[in-house]
């Protein structure tokens, strides 16, 4: 029988591969449903073609011309953000989360409520609410698959291992944009420089955090949540080529690697086709591929916002919903055009040294949390712009 599927977010980069995915598989999944934020015009051609029982956008403006569109089809259109939620919260065999940043935790949060298996792609969402994920997780005996190309690595390689076997998990970076440069560079560091990411095709936000080296802060927090791994046995290496995304050293001295095109196709058909294989369409590595394979220090002088993970982490939950939270912000103020490239990193420091610990037991009181941080990280950019 086909699978039932839902994408929370299937506008954005990961949304549209996970149904280029599908399209290499046809019969194999039943889509229930598709959400966007506010890209209506694309929801409308996906919904044209793998007609879902439902769609719901963010954006509750567009919900008329959504009506419009889709009029004549047999699909429920549900828009704003109960009608995000309550897309969320139908039964599916897999649920997608692909919804960018902070929005994406609640309706992740509803999801699991209703799934079998929560594929998930939103690392904002586990680095802010990854407690209350697992514990919904556990107790309604949902299985979490990550799909972030590190974090799926390490679970091929993780999965059914006692991980007091491993001494050490090891996640890769390709460099980014910007890699080998210093300081002074990326003082005078472009919007469109740090947009050409070398291998990955994202987002701008998940782009942006690749040149700033943001992106393996949030990774490492993330792995430590899913995995339970204590960050002093989490890595991270500069590997440019892009092809070896997760490792893992063992106790007997064995390192045990995960190498894959640079392609998200590929970790989206493991989470879409666990625990059985499926095809992702692209083709398998072969040998020339990995004739040579460079991995690199992290100059943590140039881009600390790992380092200052591995702080967020020690500090406590509440410090790594800051640190994604002020990053959100600073990345959008600099795709804006507000703020330069290093002022991303200077604004996350402010806000954190200005920040205090909180504790929360549920996504309300989280996502109240964020606001107040948000809030402050505003305030800290618009000092910045003046």
């Amino acid at each position: 029988m086909a699978a039932k599927l839902s994408i929370l977010g299937s506008t954005g980069s990961i949304g549209c591969q996970t149904l280029d995915v599908i399209r290499a598989n046809p019969g194999h999944f039943d889509i229930v449903a598709l959400t966007a934020g506010a890209n209506y015009s694309l929801l409308t051609e996906q919904a044209k073609e793998f007609l879902p029982q439902f769609v719901a956008i963010a954006d509750a403006s567009k919900r008329e011309v959504l009506e419009s569109q889709l009029s004549g089809l047999p699909i429920c259109v549900l828009a704003g953000q109960s009608g995000i939620l309550e897309v969320a919260s139908l039964t599916s065999d897999i649920s997608l989360a692909a919804i960018v940043g902070m929005a994406g935790l609640k309706p992740t949060l509803a999801a699991i409520e209703s799934t079998k298996c929560l594929a998930i792609a939103n690392k904002e969402s586990v680095v802010v609410g990854g407690r209350l994920i697992l514990e919904r997780a556990r107790a309604r005996g949902v299985t979490i698959l990550p799909v972030d190309s590190e974090h799926n690595g390490l679970y091929q390689l993780l999965d059914g291992r006692d991980t007091k076997t491993v001494s050490q998990a090891i996640i890769t970076a390709s460099g980014g944009p910007f890699r080998g440069k210093k300081i002074s560079d990326l003082k005078v560091a472009t919007l469109d420089q740090a947009l050409k990411h070398p291998n990955w095709s994202m987002g701008p936000k998940n782009t942006i955090d690749s040149a700033t080296l943001f992106n393996k802060g949030l990774e490492l927090i993330e792995a430590s949540i899913l995995f339970n791994l204590p960050h002093q046995r989490i890595e991270a290496w500069v590997h440019p080529e892009s092809i070896v995304h997760g490792m893992i050293q063992l106790t007997d001295g064995s390192l045990l690697m995960h190498a894959s095109r640079p392609n998200m196709r590929v970790p989206i058909a493991h989470a879409l086709f666990w625990p059985e294989r499926g095809a992702s369409g692209i083709s398998s590595l072969d040998c020339k591929s990995m004739a040579q394979l460079t991995f690199e220090e992290i100059d943590h002088e140039t881009f600390p916002a790992f380092s200052l993970a591995r702080q967020c982490l020690d500090a406590g939950e509440w410090a790594c919903v800051v640190y994604n939270t002020a990053n959100e912000e600073a990345v959008q103020a600099f795709l804006d055009g507000r703020i330069s490239f290093l002022q991303v990193m200077s604004i996350v420091q402010k806000v954190l040294g200005l920040a205090h610990s909180c504790h929360w037991e549920t996504a309300d009181e989280a996502c109240a949390f964020a606001a107040s941080i948000r809030h402050v990280t505003l305030k800290a950019i618009q000092a910045n712009c003046v």
